[in-house]
């Protein structure tokens, strides 16, 4: 019950926090030991921020800490967790989601989320890319940055998300005064990361047809086994059958004595 509670809780934080092309509007939340903050008053309130670039704008107000209530509760977010390790990636940008931002109960923790974003974005879901650049333009890191957006570009459809990665990388390049050697260098590590990337799927199809085989070569030997197995027991129940009454008779009286 303490899991499915809290996986309710979770599952209407996402709604909102784990958006993508364009994140709910910033939301007031109420803090533990403080009252949410006064509605401005006297002026108007700021113009709602819209599409991408929302993601680098919100303020995320602290989840509570998650404590297991029993030792044999599941880790945060385990469900979610389970998702993505099988391939689901929406689930890997939702971890990455919740662990640069240190909600769901999970840490803060930004080598987590960029795991969980490069993932995400290595099975397609382009979305990631954009995180990925908010991430390393916090950290004043342009050139990656640079190389992210890009790839953002590359990977998403032509809607306002990749329009907005478009511009996004346009005002990089103005404002951080990116020289052309800057951008070789970013392109050189978009290069890097696709042939990474098709790597990485490679070595998991490799992967997943090895299981397959293994495991076919197990139901194989089982069904093996069953075969050996009936026809040793076929065999014993004919070999009684075909001895003469009077041998059956002896056997059954050297058991009896």
């Amino acid at each position: 019950m303490t899991r499915t509670l809290f996986g309710m809780i979770v599952f209407t934080t996402l709604l909102c926090s784990a958006a993508t092309s364009a994140l709910c509007a910033p939301r007031t939340e109420q803090i533990s030991g403080a009252s949410a903050p006064a509605q401005i008053s006297g002026a108007s309130a700021p113009a709602q921020i819209s599409g991408a670039s929302a993601a680098e704008n919100l303020k995320y107000y602290p989840d509570p800490v998650y404590k297991r209530l029993n030792n044999d509760d599941p880790p945060a977010m385990s469900d979610m967790t389970d998702l993505a390790n099988q391939g689901d990636v929406r689930a890997m940008f939702i971890l990455g989601d919740m662990y640069e931002k240190g909600k769901g109960g999970l840490p803060k923790d930004l080598v987590q989320a960029r795991h969980w974003f490069e993932e995400s974005g290595m099975h397609g879901y382009g979305q990631s890319f954009i995180r990925l650049a908010a991430i390393a333009k916090h950290a004043n890191n342009t050139t990656e940055a640079w190389q992210w957006y890009s790839l953002a570009i590359k990977n998403l459809d032509n809607d306002d998300t990749q329009q907005y990665a478009i511009r996004a990388r346009k005002d990089l390049t103005d404002s951080a005064k990116l020289s052309d050697g800057d951008i070789d260098q970013a392109h050189k590590l978009v290069s890097a990361w696709e042939d990474a990337r098709d790597k990485h799927l490679r070595d998991e199809k490799d992967a997943e047809a090895e299981k397959e085989k293994q495991q076919k070569e197990q139901e194989e030997k089982q069904a093996q086994d069953g075969a050996a197995n009936s026809s040793v027991a076929t065999t014993a129940t004919t070999g009684q059958d075909d001895k003469k009454p009077e041998q059956q008779e002896q056997e059954n009286d050297n058991e009896q004595n």
